[in-house]
């Protein structure tokens, strides 16, 4: 009696790990089966977008009535990635928000015809700026891409720094292509401000040529608090271009 009850539950004891087998593997068929499902069905990740125009960091400048505006705008990937408005002149009405506005709304739309831009009740400055975009657009659909034979360690890029003193705010825009500085803009604003449109085209020439503000132009000015500015300006933007923030 004994016996046979031991042979039957050896008899219950092996059925129970066979079902126990084939639940396992029934189990790993299911999760298998589940993964496929799943990674069948994951969405497939968005290519990024590209355009046609040549990658390269571009400028350009148009004046009206009442300011001399500039452009910058770095293309990527064939398309706008950023754009900086800069304005200048004793009847510049443009805002630094509306200046940011606008350069959002070129990016978005690829193009200066964006409603913030010719619905704007500043036409002189919104004519100029889409006089500047349509020509750096121009430039960057061209078959060669825009580039100094000349190279340098900083990275390209399109930076700005605002310094004050004690007489004006100044700000610096400078564009760095092929690791130089290849253009620079400078404006200024406040009831003191002394700067001028031809001392302030002077200075932004003059640290495209020596790279730094470190120049006669500037170091030597009478104008010291405006050209300390500047300075503490170009400084901020070379060492940022230089990877030392």
């Amino acid at each position: 009696m004994v016996l046979r009850l031991n042979s039957e539950g050896a008899h219950n004891t092996e059925l129970a790990y066979r079902c126990l087998d084939t639940a396992d593997q029934k189990i790993d068929e299911a999760l298998a089966l589940l993964g496929e499902s799943v990674e069948s069905a994951a969405p497939a990740a968005e290519p990024a977008k590209s355009g046609s125009l040549t990658d390269g960091i571009y400028t350009a400048e148009a004046t009206n009535d009442f300011s001399t505006v500039d452009v910058y705008a770095a293309v990527r990937n064939g398309l706008i990635d950023d754009c900086v408005i800069s304005s200048s002149g004793d009847n510049d009405l443009l805002t630094d928000e509306l200046r940011s506005e606008w350069g959002k709304a070129i990016v978005e739309a690829q193009s200066a015809d964006t409603d913030a831009i010719t619905g704007a009740s500043l036409t002189f400055s919104a004519a100029s700026v889409k006089e500047a975009v349509d020509d750096i657009l121009a430039r960057a659909a061209g078959s060669e891409a825009e580039a100094e034979e000349k190279s340098g360690s900083l990275t390209d890029g399109i930076y700005t720094y605002e310094a004050t003193n004690d007489f004006s705010t100044v700000d610096v825009y400078a564009a760095v292509r092929n690791g130089l500085i290849d253009d620079c803009v400078i404006s200024s604003s406040g009831d003191n401000d002394l700067l001028t449109d031809e001392l302030r085209s002077e200075w932004g020439k003059a640290i495209v040529e020596s790279q730094s503000a470190d120049t006669d132009a500037i170091t030597g000015a009478s104008l010291t608090f405006s050209a300390a500015s500047v300075k503490e300006a170009v400084d901020d933007i070379l060492a940022r271009a230089a990877g030392n923030p």
